[in-house]
């Protein structure tokens, strides 16, 4: 079987990860194949073909639909060259192109999308657009039931939705945690995108309210780092927040974390839970939509927190950083609960869908 698998590129970001475990995974019993828009500063390394569509994403509203144009037409092109099995779409730029390219080709039923985020942010033209296009997939799968909900309440079928949850890998080893950590105090992990929907700025104020013998890492990068960093300057915590970039090699970290903060205002499949709890790192998050309560069970294998109580939060936040049997309750439980979603459990029924 030969699997097409088209996505706008592999920089560091969820989809992106998901896509690289997943196809090492059929790469050992299929023919994987990959199309970017942009083959250009790949994170994730795939040993396996790869075409280039050479439409990176622009600004420009003209450069914009130009773009669109040639994606669909190049990709096109490819699907009739190498007459895949199946195509395999991840992220919505990826599956409005996909759709069409398909259909030019006449490989609309062998088209499964993935959607990997909140529809409800975007503009009324993309949710147009999924509505219209969607339905015309073969499949729609999802990472979670609450966008499933979701996507029922835009429109699109309910026997085109499979649900199939994110893989998390495990390299858990006690024996691999090294002294190459410059963190001398006690430290609260924040991982992912700096971009708005994340939430940030509502760790970092309820952060500023702890006392002095914590710090809060950052790992990440992206648009809202210098009004983040403004406000430590102002709330006086500079000295005590660390921004340390993208990074290869999160494992020393969720190692050394007394425990990772999510404060995001919405997720399709927040990975970065998942991640942690693989490492035996208890999570504190808002309870927003969608995954974290898919994931966690409140004082169970992690704290769930009503969506925007930064006081709360921050009671919460202090609560675990003191209590020294919540804390290794949580890991242990996180722990178990993150081998729910091993890569070889997801990749099975990934492979059952492909097969059916």
């Amino acid at each position: 079987m030969k699997i097409l698998i088209l996505t706008p590129n592999l920089h560091c970001g969820g989809a992106e990860k998901v896509l690289s475990l997943l196809s090492k995974q059929w790469k050992t019993k299929k023919t994987v194949i990959f199309c970017l828009f942009d083959i250009s500063n790949q994170f994730f390394i795939v040993d396996t073909k790869i075409y280039n569509l050479n439409a990176a994403a622009k600004n420009n509203i003209f450069f914009k639909f130009y773009n669109y144009f040639i994606r669909v037409f190049n990709f096109q092109k490819i699907l009739k060259k190498e007459n895949p099995d199946l195509v395999i779409s991840f992220t919505e730029s990826a599956n409005f192109v996909s759709i069409l390219g398909c259909i030019f080709a006449k490989k609309r039923k062998n088209l499964i999308i993935s959607v990997r985020t909140n529809l409800d942010h975007y503009s009324i033209i993309i949710r147009l657009m999924a509505r219209l296009l969607y339905n015309l997939s073969y499949q729609v799968v999802v990472p979670s039931s609450g966008l499933e909900k979701l996507l029922l309440n835009n429109g699109i079928k309910r026997e085109k939705l499979k649900v199939i949850n994110n893989p998390v890998e495990f390299r858990f080893n006690q024996n691999d945690l090294k002294n190459e950590i410059n963190i001398q105090k006690p430290y609260i992990l924040a991982v992912g995108r700096l971009s708005k929907e994340k939430g940030f700025e509502r760790l970092i104020e309820s952060f500023s309210k702890l006392n002095n013998d914590v710090e809060l890492v950052f790992i990440g990068e992206g648009p809202e780092q210098e009004n983040l960093e403004r406000q430590c300057q102002l709330l006086n915590i500079e000295n005590r927040v660390k921004f340390l970039g993208f990074l290869k090699d999160l494992q020393n970290y969720y190692k050394g974390a007394r425990f990772l903060a999510l404060t995001s205002y919405y997720e399709g499949w927040p990975n970065v839970i998942l991640e942690a709890m693989s490492f035996k790192c208890p999570v504190i998050a808002f309870d927003c939509d969608f995954g974290p309560r898919e994931i966690m069970q409140n004082y169970i294998n992690g704290i769930l927190v009503e969506k925007g109580n930064i006081k709360l939060f921050t009671k919460e936040m202090e609560k675990l950083l003191s209590d020294n049997n919540l804390h290794s309750k949580l890991s242990k439980n996180a722990f178990k609960r993150a081998k729910d979603f091993n890569l070889d459990t997801i990749s099975k029924q990934w492979l059952q869908l492909l097969r059916n």
